[in-house]
């Protein structure tokens, strides 16, 4: 049977309809059919440019904030003469402290920043130990006492870390903290009032200078033995290899209320690391220093430092090395000193040697470090003293530490220090358990 167009069936109607609606989006509409416009697309909002006053609350605003929360438990056994007032009495002492810092820095503006921290000590036990201010001296001197403080506050200034400038309260730590350091062991800590300069005009090569004019000690404002201070710090380094980087500095100290401990100090130091393959290397220190008299002192003299420490490392056994280190003196008359110094970190952690003995002091040390099951690090030290003049031997040390970081924010610390001497000073022994929470 013919069919004509008039009569297609229901299903060819259908597709012609369905590819009708698929074609004509494409473009292939019938002729003379009117397309669709286009609506163009919304224009942008110009952008405005950030002024000055947006720059300046941009770096208010986006600083960053430090807080440091250390809690201590300190017991120390110190067997030097009782005093008279309590006859066989020896020193004891223990305390229980809370150091909180909390800190704000700016973030660059134009190269400046401002950094303040505040930091407040705080003991429950106070009347327990002699904390070097309290008077309480038939205990033992634990030097941590109760203070508020402004820890840092200061104005810095950097250019592309070829230049530095930090004016105001500051934290000052120069190689090792033998010679200039904050004293970071103690709850307060020791800081700088200073203008300080670092160049770095080569690769590899930094100059530093500083101005200080007030020394912030570890016993506080109220205890009125800051050192007031026309002093300049000379420090220049520079790293030629892993194996070797040479460091020449100068010291030169004046200090209006303590002038014994004015000197002038010129030295220099080596250190390098050498890996002989990916599990062994060697490490070592070399320092030599020479000290006399300077400003208003009322002593005359000339003493000289030497430092030779080497050390050897097992990736995943640990370090061991051995060390000596001289304090010298002249003819028992006046020793050589270092006033500025983190003193805790040398010559034993009872703290015997804080001030060098007139007849000077040799110290040779031992010492081994590893990491224990549990990521527990752990370090042990062992010195032997004697006095750089003929005398009695001066005694011996053993120190242990041990520290776990529980998480990147918290750490946990026990450190026990044992001196005794038979000839020497009194014998003494410290016991610490601490926690630390960084943010």
């Amino acid at each position: 049977m013919n069919t004509t167009p008039l009569h297609r069936s229901p299903m060819a109607l259908l597709t012609a309809a369905v590819l009708a609606l698929v074609l004509a989006p494409a473009g292939l509409r019938a002729e003379g059919e009117a397309k669709p416009v286009a609506e163009p697309p919304p224009a942008e909002a110009p952008m405005k440019e950030k002024s000055v006053l947006d720059d300046f609350t941009d770096a208010i605003v986006g600083g960053q904030f430090k807080i440091d929360l250390r809690l201590r438990f300190e017991h120390v056994n110190d067997e030097s003469p009782s005093p008279p007032s309590t006859p066989g009495r020896r020193g004891q002492g223990y305390a229980f402290t809370e150091r909180l810092r909390l800190g704000y820095g700016t973030k660059p503006l134009y190269g400046f920043s401002v950094y303040g921290e505040f930091e407040d000590i705080r003991a429950a036990n106070p009347d327990d130990y002699h904390d070097g201010v309290n008077h309480n001296t038939t205990e033992a001197l634990i030097a941590d006492p109760p203070d508020t403080e402004l820890n840092q506050g200061y104005l810095k200034y950097e250019y592309e870390k070829m230049f530095t400038f930090i004016g105001g309260r500051q934290r000052i730590k120069l190689d090792d903290d033998r010679f200039i350091g904050n004293v970071g062991w103690r709850q307060n800590e020791q800081t700088f009032d200073a203008f300080t300069f670092k160049v770095t005009p080569i690769e590899k090569l930094d100059i530093y200078y500083g101005y200080i004019f007030n020394v912030n000690r570890i016993f506080g404002e109220d205890a009125d033995l800051d050192f007031q201070s026309d002093s300049h710090i000379i420090n220049a380094s520079y790293t030629v290899a892993p194996w070797l980087k040479v460091v020449g500095f100068g010291y030169l100290l004046d200090f209006d209320n303590s002038p014994v401990n004015s000197c002038n100090t010129f030295g220099f130091r080596l250190t390098g690391t050498y890996a002989f393959d990916e599990t062994w290397s060697a490490s070592y220190i070399g320092s030599f220093a020479h000290q006399t008299d300077a400003g208003d002192s009322p002593l005359e003299y000339e003493a000289n430092y030497y430092l030779i420490d080497g050390s050897v490392t097992r990736k995943g056994w640990g370090t061991a090395g051995i060390g000596y280190e001289v304090l010298g003196t002249d003819d028992g008359v006046a020793s050589f000193r270092t006033p500025l110094a983190t003193g805790h970190a040398f010559n034993g952690w009872a703290d015997v040697f804080l001030t060098t003995p007139p007849q000077g002091l040799r110290d040779l040390y031992f010492y081994a470090a590893t990491t224990l099951p549990w990521e527990i690090k752990g370090k042990v030290v062992f010195h032997i003293y004697d006095g750089v003049e003929d005398g009695p031997d001066l005694g011996q040390e053993f120190d242990i530490v041990f520290s776990k970081a529980i998480t990147k924010n918290i750490t946990i610390l026990a450190k026990y220090a044992d001196y005794w001497s038979d000839l020497g000073p009194a014998d003494r022994r410290k016991v610490w358990l601490q926690v630390e929470f960084k943010f």
